[in-house]
């Protein structure tokens, strides 16, 4: 006998917990009979959180991630091909656009290097990024939707990939 279980999906943002969004991940792949083989399923989907919270932060421009901040040239200059270097902000997942200069028009303009922005744009510099977001309370909807179905899948595919053929 199968008795099928969901969870009603929570709209509030005060729902919002790493712990919450685990545990909907993982009630949208399977029951936790399912994830006996693989262990502790909400330690399975905590291990996973961070890394996929933030590629689906760095997959979209996403606003209540978006940082706008000014920088001051490095006292080092680049090795070669730009005057400047500034350091990339702590916490830094991805670079939008310099001096309104998109990530997508860019060509030769700045070059992301090893931790720095390498540029010949002159101090100060105008950089928009996307930041690390860890307090999930700050997740809107969107994102935390995005989050938990990627989430599922990172599990379902480890559990797929762990599956055992059955002997003879």
């Amino acid at each position: 006998e199968f008795i099928e279980k969901s969870a009603k999906p929570r709209t509030t943002s005060a729902a919002n917990s790493v712990s919450e969004i685990c545990r909907q991940a993982i009630l949208r792949v399977g029951s936790a009979e399912a994830f006996k083989p693989f262990g502790e399923p909400m330690a399975l989907a905590t291990s996973l959180f961070d890394q996929t919270r933030n590629e689906v932060l760095a997959d979209f421009d996403w606003q209540f991630a978006r940082v706008q901040s000014s920088l001051t040239a490095d006292a080092t200059p680049p090795a070669f091909g730009y005057s400047t270097r500034y350091a990339i902000p702590t916490g830094t997942l991805k670079v939008l656009r310099v001096n309104g200069v998109d990530e997508d028009e860019n060509f030769g303009n700045w070059e992301i290097v090893g931790g720095f922005l390498h540029t010949n744009f002159t101090t100060p510099l105008k950089v928009e990024t996307t930041a690390i977001v860890s307090d999930a309370t700050k997740f809107p909807p969107v994102f935390v939707n995005m989050l938990t179905v990627t989430l599922a899948m990172k599990l379902s595919q480890l559990m797929e990939q762990q599956v055992v053929p059955a002997s003879r």
